[in-house]
């Protein structure tokens, strides 16, 4: 079951990856990359690995042109990231995927399922998914796109009717 939270509350703020597009230039960019990665990587941004020898490794994106691994966008590296942390200790209890966009955001869902990873994730866009349990802030389980978009807006009038 993934774990989905909707701010920073359960964790000491130092403990989340917040800066993904930072953690993968510093952690992530120098591979190696396996097959469910460049898989991802040609899927999300159909950027191709053409070639490791160089610092930082280039890709070949979908307009024919060469560029650095450092490139990708913040969703990809975000997913890359996950990959990694599944091999790797490293520190963080949580993962903020906040600037990820919902195209992503399903890959992403399962990945840090499979890893035993929470998530934060403050904005309202989700992915379509089903049959797919969401615990959201340990308080509320979920098995699909509706019962999650409903929880998070009850969540935020109960907020707004707080601050009244």
């Amino acid at each position: 079951m993934l774990r989905l939270y909707t701010n920073y509350d359960k964790f000491d703020e130092q403990k989340v990856l917040r800066f993904n597009d930072a953690f993968f230039d510093e952690k992530v960019r120098d591979g190696p990359f396996d097959k469910t990665a460049t898989d991802y990587m040609a899927y999300y941004d159909e950027a191709f690995i053409i070639d490791y020898d160089t610092d930082p490794i280039k890709v070949k994106t979908k307009f024919g042109r060469s560029t650095d691994i450092t490139n990708l966008s913040t969703g990809l590296k975000t997913l890359l990231n996950i990959l990694y942390m599944k091999q790797h200790s490293n520190g963080y209890e949580a993962v903020e995927v906040t600037e990820c966009g919902s195209n992503i955001l399903m890959d992403i869902f399962r990945e840090a399922r499979d890893a035993k990873i929470p998530l934060v994730l403050k904005h309202l866009s989700f992915p379509q998914f089903k049959d797919f349990a969401v615990r959201v802030d340990d308080k509320k389980l979920v098995t699909n796109k509706s019962e999650l978009s409903v929880y998070r807006y009850s969540q935020i009038r109960e907020d707004e009717d707080d601050e009244e």
